[in-house]
């Protein structure tokens, strides 16, 4: 018992030494003697372990491999909306790079297929398949565009590792609002276009030179799609907001409509990156103003002020209507 123990220790530092010099150097520029120095071990006791450099890198490959799969698909959302599934992917792959550097370096910044075997490419399929299983509930959905998943996941793939190489590299902050705003852009890029930008549950604000719109995504408790026209200026994007917080903000609303005075505001939690308020004067005209930016990090953030007209509040109670369900 004690002698395999003490095998499978070996062959540990082994990998250990290999993933070391394959990251930094790759595999092509580390040889056999590379790898025993690094593990502190002779020539002949590596072999006695593994009989070749391309068995020692597939069997780390396989191995690094199943570790990520486990790290992406244990306990994975499959009953979430599609925008919350990607969330999770991409906020997975961040995690893995960040808690595995060597790993993600060795995996997705290397050129693998001259010496991967076929037990390897039975992994990488499986790998891909679970990708292509994602992809296809996005697609039935109506949220994914139809393109060939090797296409999906060359860019999605593509653009997480850039982040993350951007990020290693210093150009970057690799704070949960940069990662936020880029799973964000991602999946801009491949959802379906076609099917609307803006869900059909929304309420709009609008008036003279200007409008709001929030639409909420649905089974996603509170994620909304903002679309915000002020003068000529306009900025879209996302932003959560609590539903107990649009109920007490059509509450209100009614209210000041019903008194013509006071105001309702409503704001994005727990950032308030959109901060909406509407209020009344003792004339009875409303305003409607707030700012609102993509994320906390950006510096752009527009501000906007728009004169509206009872009218125009009485659309936006119907609409808030309609998302609540009332």
């Amino acid at each position: 018992m004690g002698n395999q123990a003490n095998k499978e220790e070996k062959r540990a530092v082994i990998l250990g030494a290999a993933l070391e010099l394959f990251a930094d150097r790759g595999y092509h520029a580390t040889n056999v003697p590379n790898i025993a120095e690094r593990a502190g071990i002779s020539v002949g006791t590596l072999y006695h372990y593994f009989d070749s450099k391309e068995k020692v890198v597939n069997e780390l490959y396989r191995k690094l491999k199943r570790e990520m799969m486990d790290a992406f698909w244990t306990d994975f959302p499959a009953e979430a909306a599609p925008v919350e599934q990607f969330r999770a992917f991409w906020q997975r792959g961040v995690a893995f790079a960040e808690a595995n550097r060597l790993a993600f370096t060795f995996l997705e910044f290397h050129h693998h297929a001259p010496y991967l075997d076929d037990e390897s490419r039975s992994v990488q399929k499986r790998a891909a398949g679970l990708e292509a299983r994602l992809f296809e509930a996005g697609r039935r959905a109506g949220a994914v565009q139809k393109m060939p998943d090797a296409v999906l996941s060359a860019f999605i793939g593509g653009a997480l590792v850039s982040l993350i190489k951007s990020a290693w590299d210093g150009q970057i902050p690799l704070t949960p609002a940069v990662v936020e705003q880029a799973a964000a852009r991602c999946w801009d890029a491949i959802r379906d276009r076609e099917k609307g930008q803006m869900p059909q549950e929304r309420f709009s604000l609008a008036g003279e030179h200007g409008r709001v719109t929030i639409g909420f995504e649905p089974n996603t408790a509170g994620r909304a799609v903002v679309d915000i026209e002020s003068w000529n200026y306009r900025a879209t994007g996302k932003a959560w907001i609590d539903m107990a917080a649009v109920r007490q903000f059509r509450a209100d609303l009614q209210r000041c409509y019903d008194t013509l005075k006071g105001e309702a505001r409503l704001a994005s939690s727990p950032e308030e990156n959109l901060v909406l308020t509407v209020s009344f004067d003792r004339r009875g005209n409303a305003e409607i103003r707030g700012a609102y930016r993509e994320t906390l990090a950006e510096e752009n953030e527009l501000r906007f002020r728009v004169q509206t007209d009872q009218t125009y509040v009485v659309a936006a109670l119907a609409g808030l209507g309609q998302v609540l369900g009332e």
